[in-house]
């Protein structure tokens, strides 16, 4: 069917947090993902012959074209939407390119519309392993992500970051890319742990994991000064073999104009604190009389972490650039997944593994009252 242009109006006022409860009453774990925080313009579309649509204080699914392209204008206020792509809150939903599972929400935030995605807990995972773990590598690799995964969302389910959605969509989290990440092997890996998560004295944890420690992993008291460190440090014997080297040289006009540091004829000096890891924890920065000092993994966000990919890492200054050489890649809390993978080809479970990179920890299954403590299960 051809493209369908719609100009919505809703007219009916701000809706009641009531509809909030309807609506996520049909899931079992719901997640809410933020997809899109500012979107002036909404494609969204369905497989079926007809999206269903909630607003106002309507109690009722009302049935709308199965293609609609909504615009957002200041001259009437719209209220909050919420689309499914079918009787079933599992039926895929299209929304700005992406195909997902479960509802997608329309929220007016100031000029223009907040896009987020309402999943079971389940089906946000199969859109999210793959896109954070090769799923091609060993199951029991996979299964270890699984658990991590599922842990941090139910954390930030927990833990909201904002009233209208628990985490975002990108490596500010976790990565979710919807039904487009679907894996076979990635789902077996999730209905083989389904239920499972990782616990400290019967609470939920925040999870961390990252793609190569360089040797060896760091708590999080360390890499971002956080209170009540809970990942603990650990040697991780594949990347002490692999440890993964790696080289960028970054122009001095990029470093300057990241961290507002004025321009000078003199030449930058670099100095920075070194962790028990080896790790750099706080960096600063001296142009003249000016020093700006920040951590090491807020560095790597302000000039890419494509170009720090760790905060193992040593510099050089030239001319007019510097050169920065490093071992691993991602801040090094919690599991290392390269050192996952290794662990898993050598015949260990993803149980082993979890007890290897979060020793802390227990492990729980959400459906059943039982517990099992990481550290009695056969470490290697």
């Amino acid at each position: 069917m051809s493209k369908k242009n719609l100009l919505l109006w809703v007219l009916l006022g701000w809706f009641s947090s009531g509809l909030d409860t309807q609506v996520y009453a049909d899931f079992t774990t719901p997640i809410r993902v933020l997809l899109d925080r500012e979107s002036r313009s909404v494609e969204i579309k369905s497989q079926d012959d007809f999206l269903l649509a909630r607003w106002g204080k309507s109690m009722q699914w009302k049935k709308l074209k199965n293609h609609l392209s909504l615009r957002y204008s200041l001259k009437k206020k719209p209220s909050p939407i919420f689309f499914k792509g079918g009787m079933s809150t599992r039926q895929k939903i299209y929304v700005n390119g992406k195909w997902y599972r479960g509802l997608i929400k329309l929220t007016p935030k100031g000029d223009s519309w907040m896009v987020t995605n309402i999943v079971n807990l389940e089906d946000y995972l199969a859109g999210n392993l793959a896109a954070e773990m090769n799923a091609s590598w060993n199951l029991e690799a996979l299964k270890a992500q699984a658990v991590a995964s599922r842990t941090y969302a139910k954390y930030m389910a927990d833990h909201p970051k904002h009233a209208e959605y628990d985490l975002e969509k990108g490596t500010s989290d976790q990565v979710y890319r919807g039904v487009e990440a679907e894996n076979v092997r990635a789902l077996k890996a999730i209905k083989a742990t389904a239920g499972e998560i990782l616990r400290e004295k019967n609470k939920v944890v925040k999870i961390f994991y990252h793609s190569r420690c360089g040797g060896h992993t760091d708590n999080e008291m360390d890499v971002w000064n956080a209170a009540n460190a809970k990942h603990a440090m650990v040697p991780c014997p594949y990347c002490q073999k692999h440890p993964l080297p790696w080289e960028t040289t970054v122009d001095l006009s990029k470093i300057r104009q990241s961290l507002s540091l004025p321009r000078s004829q003199r030449p930058l000096k670099i100095a920075a604190t070194q962790l028990p890891s080896g790790r750099l924890g706080d960096i600063h920065f001296i142009s003249d009389s000016k020093i700006i000092s920040l951590p090491s993994d807020t560095l790597r966000s302000r000039l890419g972490y494509s170009n720090l990919k760790s905060t193992l890492f040593r510099w050089k200054v030239n001319q007019d650039s510097v050169t920065f050489q490093g071992t691993g890649r991602g801040h090094g809390v919690g599991m290392c997944q390269w050192g996952a993978q290794h662990l898993a080809k050598t015949g260990k479970s993803y149980r082993q593994i979890l007890t290897h990179y979060y020793p802390r920890f227990e492990l729980h299954h959400q459906k059943h009252p039982r517990k099992i403590p990481l550290k009695k299960i056969a470490a290697f």
